[in-house]
């Protein structure tokens, strides 16, 4: 499957490849209070290059088994953000789940929003997904905000779904489902 790239005014969203490493590492590193509270404890060496080089490879591999796609938000040499569709899961189901971030500085600008319209549409037509999940902790209004502009709908609460900066932490349940979608 051709490797996708998606565009937003200078922004392009695409998998890289292990030549960008330290960029993915200085974005994570620029990032660690962001991201913190709502992702799960890093793995050992997560800031560094060579866990992203691998990383990397590995993120490639999964998509050309249909496995993931993982997206960077690239703006020149510096990583902006972050989409990820993961656990794709086909037979009846037919569904990935989305998860995202964007740089501190960027956040409000609608950048994420405009590349997620591209990026949902995509997964939808071309990795034929009927339903993209999207969890989000109740106390962060900008994510739900963002995932009901964006057309998800809220299916349920979880109670301490995921252990999160050394918490089981509660999150709402979306989706979005493709209408149009059809078997291939």
């Amino acid at each position: 499957m051709k490797m996708p790239s998606f565009h937003v005014e200078q922004v392009i969203a695409t998998l890289p490849g292990p030549e960008l490493a330290e960029a993915v590492a200085a974005y994570y590193q620029r990032n660690v209070a962001r991201f913190s509270p709502v992702q799960p404890q890093p793995q050992e060496g997560f800031f560094t290059a060579p866990f992203w080089a691998d990383r990397l490879a590995k993120a490639q591999q999964e998509y050309a088994t249909g496995m993931s796609l993982r997206l960077f938000l690239l703006d020149g040499p510096e990583v902006a953000g972050h989409i990820n569709y993961t656990s794709f899961m086909r037979g009846p189901l037919q569904q990935c789940f989305l998860g995202y971030g964007v740089d501190a500085g960027r956040e409000g600008k609608g950048l994420l929003r405009r590349m997620l319209e591209q990026t949902n549409a995509w997964v939808f037509a071309q990795m034929g997904i009927h339903r993209i999940s999207a969890n989000y902790m109740p106390n962060n209004e900008r994510s739900g905000a963002l995932l009901r502009r964006l057309g998800f709908a809220v299916e349920g609460y979880a109670r301490d779904y995921l252990l999160l900066d050394g918490q089981w932490r509660d999150h709402i349940l979306t989706s979005l489902v493709n209408p149009a979608w059809q078997a291939r």
